[in-house]
Formats: C-alpha cells, structure tokens, sequence
C-alpha cells in the first residue's frame, strides 16, 4: 500500500511539474500582433482623400496574451494614389527582438460619377416640315476623363431629327442626353431625371 501511496505521489509530482514547464513555456514564449484599425479593403472614390487609420501592433505571449508591449515603430508601404483609378496596397510593417509581421490593407479607386452633357440647343426645339433638323451641338464634361465631345453617339429618327446623345466614360458611367425636354442621367445603379 505504502508503494502505491509513493508511486502515486511521485506521478502527481511529474504531473505538477511537467505542468508548470508548459505553463512557463507558453507564458514566456512572445511574438508580434498586428491588427488594422478600420477595414481590409476599402473602396473609394477618385480624387477623395484618404485618411490613413493605421495598425495595433503588441509583442505579447505567443499562447497566452498578457504583459503586451505595444509597438510604435511601423514601417508603412503605399502605393495609393486617389487620383488614379485602380487598385493600391498599403502594407505595414514591424519588427522587435528578432521578429516580424506585415499586414496589407487593399484600396480599391472607382470612378462612380457620370458624365455630364450640356446640349447647345434648348429643351425642346421645333423643326418646320420637309426641313432638315441640324443638331444644335453638345458638350460633354466628366469628372475623370474631362472631354468625352469624342465618345458622343448620336441617335436620329426616321425624321432626321436628332434624339438622343449618348458617351460613356472610361469607368463605365453612362449619360444620355434627349432633346425632349429631360437630361436622363444613367449611372451604373441608378436613374436620375432632371428637367
């Protein structure tokens, strides 16, 4: 009995320390976190400005998260630029006693605006019969790509009178412009009618 009593002392003793050892090993064990303020990927649009939210970096336990220090040494990498369409990686960067982590926040730069058309001539203009309707013009401005005059479509009907013009942007942003009395305006999502 007295040799059970023993054995069993001695596994609780290997027990407590071998717990002790991983207890001390995953409080001692360290590494770096790092964590964005604000979102991954964000989508903007051209010529806003960004505003830079920046990263949470801690050198804390490995396993168990305590005695963090905090780390303000941040190497920050962009290529953003909000003036350009396209996609943009900002990547940070930080380094402590032998280690080290990145993180990228991606940025996506749309151009959701349509184009805007100014026809020369009034809403709505009358032609006497058997004359021919000449379109009176138009000019075509947009936010991004500037001078669209070139992309315009003209639509005409049987008549020879013109109804519609049509451009697009480089973005995909759509406007109609109608001698009806009405500027449609057709973005990717939406409708807006103006008179």
């Amino acid at each position: 009995m007295k040799k059970y009593k023993n054995i069993i002392i001695e596994i609780s003793i290997f027990i407590i320390f071998v717990f002790i050892g991983v207890f001390g090993y995953m409080c001692s064990a360290k590494d770096i976190y790092i964590k964005l303020d604000g979102e991954a990927e964000i989508t903007m649009d051209v010529f806003s400005e960004y505003h830079e939210k920046g990263v949470k970096v801690e050198y804390c336990g490995k396993y168990i998260k305590f005695k963090c220090i905090t780390i303000d040494d941040v190497k920050i990498n962009s290529n953003l630029n909000t003036d350009v369409v396209g996609e943009y990686t900002i990547s940070y960067e930080a380094t402590y006693k032998g280690k080290n982590r990145k993180i990228q926040k991606r940025i996506k730069v749309e151009d959701n605006e349509a184009p805007v058309i100014n026809l020369n001539d009034d809403a709505k203009s009358y032609v006497c019969p058997n004359k021919e309707y000449k379109e009176a013009g138009y000019k075509v401005i947009d936010n991004y790509d500037k001078n669209l005059d070139d992309k315009v479509i003209i639509t005409k009907l049987d008549n020879g009178i013109s109804k519609s013009v049509l451009t697009t942007d480089t973005s995909g942003n759509t406007i109609i412009g109608e001698n009806t009395g009405y500027t449609k305006i057709v973005s990717k999502d939406h409708f807006l009618m103006l008179s």
